[in-house]
């Protein structure tokens, strides 16, 4: 069983000076007068210590990821609308993020300079060479005092579907569907090796869309299977998965989702959230309404310690349909998406 080490040195002095009392009174008979009430405060506080110690590799191995799709940073084309910087700060303070995957960052210098600017040092931000068609590029911003990257680099195998082997294109095509981010670190408390895979999927939900993203999630899982057999059996895949289909009325394309991940031992950590993003409906009716487009999703060795949040206009309308008046400054300036996170033990 791992122990922090830190942890182990701050309570070792007191465990030692309570099984050194609690042997000599058993041993030597040695009678110490207490009262009934400091009796049991005396041997409360050595459970208490005694639990601590044995769960320090729970704490030891615990961390937060998050996912948030910022809608083609640093300005969006389709509305004609520059990310608000200010409110885009707020909501990522807000996350309190060892790790954040991000989607759909389109200048990428600017974006790495916006967080070296607001983030401490120990923040660095690592983002796709390749875009695809819409120079929209993902990565992760990571926080270097919790992990130590052993590798970054991307896989276009969600690019071209028809090809089970992943590709490291020098020249960058910008056509097509994103490649997927990939990142290998070593978590510094609990010396665990992992692997993180950042995605945004095809959008659309016509039937070719629908098509195509599954077989990119195939293809993920492709390039997981790969990880674990170089090594890295804890595995994480989060990011826009673009899953329009996931809170149809039939739950045929959820169910789908969901047995193409357990097949692959593979579990869905944030399937109860109401929503990650909010969409006009096909309804024209003035009114926005939710979706579950992002999901953050484990190898089943991994746990979840806490329910999985979100954050932003989805956090403030609590994922009812609202008026296009109503919309959040953080829909209307930031994004359509929201930020999801979640607290994992691994």
């Amino acid at each position: 069983m791992f122990v922090n080490a830190s942890f182990f040195s701050y309570f070792q002095p007191n465990l030692i000076l309570a099984l050194l009392i609690v042997v000599l009174t058993k041993s030597y008979k040695i009678r110490i007068q207490m009262s009934l009430k400091r009796k049991i405060q005396f041997y409360f506080t050595f459970i208490l210590l005694f639990f601590l110690l044995l769960c320090g590799d729970v704490f030891a191995g615990q961390i937060k990821v998050a996912t948030y799709n910022i809608r083609n940073f640093d300005y969006d084309q389709r509305s004609r609308t520059p990310t608000n910087k200010m409110e885009l700060k707020k909501i990522l303070k807000s996350i309190n993020f060892d790790l954040l995957a991000v989607q759909e960052i389109g200048k990428t210098n600017q974006f790495k300079n916006y967080i070296a600017q607001h983030f401490p040092q120990n923040f660095q931000t690592f983002l796709s060479r390749c875009g695809g068609s819409n120079d929209q590029h993902l990565g992760f911003i990571v926080d270097l005092s919790k992990f130590k990257i052993i590798e970054f680099r991307e896989d276009e195998r969600t690019v071209n579907v028809s090809s089970k082997a992943g590709r490291r294109n020098e020249n960058c095509f910008q056509r097509g569907s994103r490649p997927v981010a990939i990142l290998k670190a070593l978590h510094r408390t609990s010396d665990q090796k992992i692997a993180i895979i950042s995605v945004h999927l095809k959008a659309g939900g016509s039937s070719r869309s629908v098509s195509k993203r599954f077989k990119q999630i195939a293809r993920v899982l492709d390039l997981k299977e790969e990880l674990k057999n170089n090594g890295y059996d804890k595995i994480i895949i989060l990011g826009d998965f673009n899953t329009t289909e996931f809170l149809s009325r039939s739950g045929y394309m959820q169910q789908r989702f969901q047995d193409r991940l357990s097949k692959a031992q593979m579990k869905n950590q944030t399937k109860t959230v109401q929503c990650t993003s909010y969409w006009w409906g096909n309804r024209d009716d003035n009114y926005f309404y939710p979706s579950q487009l992002d999901h953050i999703v484990t190898s089943d060795n991994i746990r979840s310690s806490r329910r999985p949040k979100i954050y932003g206009h989805c956090k403030q309308l609590d994922c009812r349909a609202s008026h296009e008046d109503g919309m959040q400054v953080s829909f209307n300036e930031v994004s359509d998406h929201c930020p999801l996170a979640i607290e994992l033990e691994i």
